[in-house]
């Protein structure tokens, strides 16, 4: 079997970073009795779904999740995108629709929760004419539902590409998103781990208002002090 050099490359530079350079270790709080209401935190798995079938793998997914991090102010939702097509609507949507809806209710009643407090969730959008593609799709794919669902989750009245949206009626304040590729695992207490590393005051990140999308953050804490 051939190594593609970059490959060797690659574990080369690892090895000598591994070698040259210390862990830190990074402050967190202690979260393993539970996310409190101020960290409250969803955890998302944006996926372009083209069956039913593919819905309840990834729910199959979500459920394991919530299992080995089971903490109250934890939702699990899954961001469904449509695949690329020559029209708008499908026949392939309704069967994603229905298969969709089922398994949030089937979850959260396996659970003991209500509509209200509903800790699993499923949207899907609707496709947009994209003239680069010369199809119908949805909007920026991942980046672009993460896109509207953090409008949505700041404000409701703005406008998004949503068909289903079982969030719409919950009144959710959500600090953190926790963003898992379809392949990614979320093994057992590791999203309380990582919750409570954002929740950290040390690691809290302070943005310039002169510069959108600037984080600052140890520089601009130690100048702090400065007189």
């Amino acid at each position: 079997m051939i190594i593609p050099a970059s490959e060797v490359v690659t574990k080369i530079i690892q090895m000598i970073l591994s070698r040259c350079i210390k862990p830190k270790l990074i402050p967190k709080m202690d979260f393993s009795l539970g996310i409190p209401k101020e960290s409250t935190t969803m955890v998302v798995i944006p996926s372009v779904i083209k069956t039913g079938k593919d819905v309840k793998e990834v729910f199959e997914k979500l459920e394991v999740y919530y299992l080995a991090n089971k903490s109250e102010n934890l939702y699990l939702t899954l961001l469904a995108d449509p695949t690329s097509g020559g029209m708008e609507k499908e026949q392939e949507d309704k069967e994603v629709i229905d298969t969709g809806l089922y398994e949030v209710d089937r979850l959260n009643k396996k659970y003991g929760k209500t509509k209200e407090n509903a800790i699993f969730n499923f949207i899907y959008r609707k496709r947009k004419w994209q003239n680069q593609e010369k199809c119908y799709m949805g909007w920026e794919r991942k980046r672009g539902i993460l896109t509207e669902l953090n409008n949505f989750l700041q404000d409701k009245k703005l406008k998004n590409t949503f068909i289903v949206n079982t969030l719409e009626k919950k009144d959710l304040k959500i600090k953190y998103i926790i963003t898992l590729d379809s392949d990614t695992e979320l093994i057992l207490n590791s999203g309380l781990e990582l919750i409570g590393t954002m929740a950290h005051p040390l690691n809290t990140p302070i943005i310039e208002d002169r510069k959108s999308n600037i984080w600052l953050w140890n520089n601009t804490a130690k100048n702090r002090n400065k007189p």
